[in-house]
């Protein structure tokens, strides 16, 4: 598996920060549509971590056969 470049990785968090900062300011006056944006994010972000780790203890079902 081709790992993603920290650039890429970087360039999110400088979108996605900004806006949990907005749903911390806000709390309860927060849109509806913000808090599930936030709840996406956080769900794609705990699946790809899930898979991260899986990677981390078990490699070699993660190489490719050749």
């Amino acid at each position: 598996m081709e790992s993603i470049s920290p650039k890429y990785v970087y360039w999110l968090h400088l979108i996605i920060l900004p806006l949990l900062v907005y749903v911390g300011v806000k709390k309860g006056t927060t849109p509806s549509v913000v808090f599930n944006i936030v709840l996406g994010v956080a769900i794609v972000g705990i699946i790809y971590h899930v898979f991260k780790l899986i990677a981390l203890y078990y490699p070699e079902n993660t190489k490719k056969k050749k």
